[in-house]
């Protein structure tokens, strides 16, 4: 019995270009879960930045520097002067910061792929019934574009992602750099 299993386990499929659709198939499986997983790590970034920037933003306003308002308004001399180019330059790259994480959460509402099978963006424009007329008839090669045509949108959006999370990051780089000079010139002034 486990002879005759093991011969037609072993014989050659009849259809090997079945086979290798299927390969394809969970292959395109496999590198959509990777960009999926890409796109968390992204929107991940962009939560922890939106949450530095508002730290920041909420310390500033509980600050001693800004309370204090009187050196602000009108610097009396250069420490107090750059004291305030410094405030303003905080504030910009706090301001560009949390564009560039808003901008990073942009690609999903804007996610359209050139598939008529599985579209991304707008799930429930079509029903379960027109989703599965439209997919069972379709051979694993169309089946297969249709995925492919699917990673290559997911693709764009990752490198779109990530341009503005690293934007979104040196935006914030720039701000904790600020953040500290601002504290330095008011503890030597």
């Amino acid at each position: 019995m486990s002879g005759t299993s093991r011969r037609k386990a072993d014989a050659p499929p009849a259809d090997a270009r079945q086979i290798i659709g299927d390969k394809a198939l969970k292959n395109f499986v496999l590198i959509g879960r990777l960009f999926h997983y890409q796109h968390q790590i992204a929107d991940n970034k962009a939560a922890a930045i939106f949450s530095i920037n508002t730290l920041l933003l909420g310390a500033l306003a509980f600050s001693r520097l800004v309370r204090s308002g009187s050196n602000i308004v009108a610097p009396e001399n250069a420490a107090a002067l750059l004291s305030l180019i410094i405030l303003c330059a905080l504030l910009l790259s706090i301001a560009w910061s949390t564009f560039c994480v808003l901008m990073t959460i942009y690609p999903r509402r804007q996610a359209r792929a050139q598939s008529a099978v599985f579209p991304v963006a707008s799930a429930e424009d079509s029903s379960v019934p027109a989703f599965v007329a439209r997919t069972l008839p379709l051979s694993n090669e169309a089946m297969a574009q249709e995925v492919a045509k699917l990673i290559h949108a997911d693709a764009r959006i990752s490198v779109f992602k990530y341009r503005w999370v690293n934007r979104a990051s040196t935006g914030l780089g720039f701000a904790l750099l600020d953040w500290l000079l601002l504290h330095a010139i008011s503890l030597v002034g």
